[in-house]
């Protein structure tokens, strides 16, 4: 990847100061190759890579998207998930677990960027949404944030955008605890 431009850059850093982040993240633009979609990876030291092809109004969105996933932590939480899906890679519910989890990430990172935006601002990021939707990523691995994903999760993250209601984070996550002792209970009672 290259170093962003002096406007890449501002951007970059206007959208950063907003999240609160206390570690600035690499941040770098690809400009053809392996990266179709934005991606943000890295435990210790997070890394974003966004497409050369995206415009400058796309970016702040786009940023504040993998910035959110930075602030979240995500990739240690899709970390955790690529762990547990190594260890019962043979249990059919193991791969529909994961797939929902990550899906379920996304749509919190939607909804934690979009929490204060007008109806204007959440249309424009559902077609930004579309539109990489479009590009073929040939990168798809459980510990990087990426900004898409399959048709039918892009439809339910687009509805969940536009007809999102305020949710508790205490809910979300209690929702999350109780998916998770009861697939490692049903996997212990198995063994």
């Amino acid at each position: 990847g290259r170093t962003p431009t002096k406007e890449e850059y501002e951007i970059f850093i206007n959208v950063y100061h907003k999240t609160g982040l206390k570690q600035t993240p690499n941040f770098l633009i690809c400009e053809q190759g392996s990266f179709d979609s934005p991606i943000m990876f890295g435990i210790f030291k997070k890394n974003i890579i966004i497409p050369a092809h995206m415009s400058s109004q796309a970016l702040p969105l786009v940023l504040g998207h993998e910035l959110t996933h930075c602030k979240r932590n995500d990739t240690v939480f899709k970390l955790m998930l690529a762990v547990r899906g190594s260890a019962y890679w043979f249990h059919p519910l193991i791969h529909i677990f994961i797939k929902n989890m990550n899906e379920l990430c996304e749509q919190a990172c939607d909804e934690q960027l979009l929490l204060e935006a007008t109806e204007e601002e959440k249309q424009q990021y559902c077609r930004l949404l579309i539109l990489t939707a479009m590009q073929k990523n040939k990168i798809n691995t459980i510990p990087l944030t990426t900004f898409k994903g399959g048709k039918l999760e892009m439809k339910r993250r687009l509805s969940n955008i536009l007809t999102a209601k305020k949710r508790s984070g205490t809910v979300i996550l209690l929702t999350i605890v109780v998916i998770s002792l009861i697939f490692s209970a049903c996997t212990y009672l198995k063994t």
